[in-house]
């Protein structure tokens, strides 16, 4: 839905003017007219926005996995890169994944043996997808042994390769990318 589905400028400017009036109402000594005025603003504003909340509800949140510390901990074994990013690129970095994670499928099939948990092999996966993919949106992810390619919204990839390129980021690439 657009910016405009939602209405905003009819309701700003009637918003705008009844606050203006308040005011001028209780500079012309209609203090009663003024309360009023003040409390159907204030009660327009609570039905309107629940109104714009529920369309945005209506509209399709994206999926997302919140980190939890343990799952830090497992980034910061994976990617020793990320102990040394600050705080707020960090969380910026856990929310991003999280919103991949929530939108990545992973496939294996040739069934290859995987030593690493499914958990880590996803924050793994969202994290290259993240570095690699301009816009990664339901990122479907082949586990396979060949070299890495990625068209469209398929990404396969090998997890030697994987590990290798995730020991060997630094947290400068990391950054540019936030």
């Amino acid at each position: 839905m657009s910016a405009s589905g939602f209405r905003f400028t009819p309701w700003l400017v009637g918003f705008f003017l009844a606050l203006i009036a308040i005011p001028y109402l209780i500079y012309a000594q209609f203090f009663g007219l003024a309360k009023v005025l003040g409390i159907a603003v204030t009660l327009a504003l609570v039905v309107v926005l629940r109104i714009w909340l529920y369309r945005l509800k209506k509209q399709g949140a994206k999926e997302r996995y919140a980190f939890t510390t343990n799952d830090a901990y497992d980034l910061h074994a994976l990617v020793p890169a990320c102990k040394s990013l600050s705080s707020e690129d960090l969380k910026s970095l856990h929310h991003r994944l999280g919103l991949i994670m929530g939108a990545m499928t992973v496939q294996n099939p040739h069934q290859l043996a995987i030593e690493t948990s499914a958990k880590q092999l996803a924050i793994s996966g969202a994290l290259y997808a993240f570095m690699h993919v301009e816009n990664p949106k339901e990122i479907q992810w082949i586990i396979r042994d060949e070299p890495s390619k990625i068209e469209g919204n398929q990404m396969v990839l090998g997890l030697g390769e994987l590990h290798e390129y995730l020991n060997k980021l630094s947290p400068k690439t990391i950054s540019v990318r936030l």
